[in-house]
């Protein structure tokens, strides 16, 4: 199983401000969907409830199932099929590998994504070049143990206030 994190960033390492992002950029939502279609998405609790789900609707990310890491996965309020809790990343790992998934997605916050990185085989990073307040921070890939594969510069336009690139990065082996 390949493990894929997907994570937009600022310049200076900002992921989030008061549990959302900091910045709108359309395009970068397309290339989210796009890249996690169709396949199983690990995220945290609060990442989760960044989406607002409701109980009409527990998936705000529809074809896709959603594995949520709770400290509490006997109450979560919105398991279905779609939304599953998991009481950790390991057991979110664990469960993805058993189900024969082709490619986990690893979709944040932070200490999703830290407990991930070790395990994580292919990283797609959406770098916003600007200036942002955040309180949620995460550092740069060490450029030794990963290998820029493609990356696409999008300027800032009427729909987009900030300029953007996409990366594509796998890990040295």
């Amino acid at each position: 199983m390949q493990i894929t994190m997907i994570m937009v960033a600022s310049d200076d390492g900002v992921i989030g401000f008061n549990n959302q992002l900091p910045w709108h950029l359309p395009d970068d939502l397309r290339f989210f969907v796009r890249q996690t279609r169709g396949k199983m998405i690990l995220m945290g609790n609060g990442t989760y409830k960044s989406l607002e789900p409701t109980p009409e609707k527990p998936n705000p990310l529809p074809g896709r199932k959603l594995l949520v890491v709770t400290g509490r996965p006997g109450e979560f309020p919105y398991e279905n099929d779609e939304v599953v809790p998991v009481g950790s990343v390991q057991e979110g790992l664990a469960m993805a590998e058993a189900l024969d998934e082709e490619e986990l997605m690893v979709a944040g916050g932070h200490s999703v994504f830290m407990e991930a990185w070790p395990f994580a085989d292919r990283l797609l990073l959406t770098r916003v070049h600007g200036d942002f307040e955040g309180d949620t921070f995460i550092s740069d890939p060490d450029p030794n143990k990963w290998k820029v594969m493609s990356s696409e510069y999008h300027p800032a336009d009427e729909r987009h206030s900030h300029p953007f690139t996409t990366m594509e990065l796998l890990r040295v082996r």
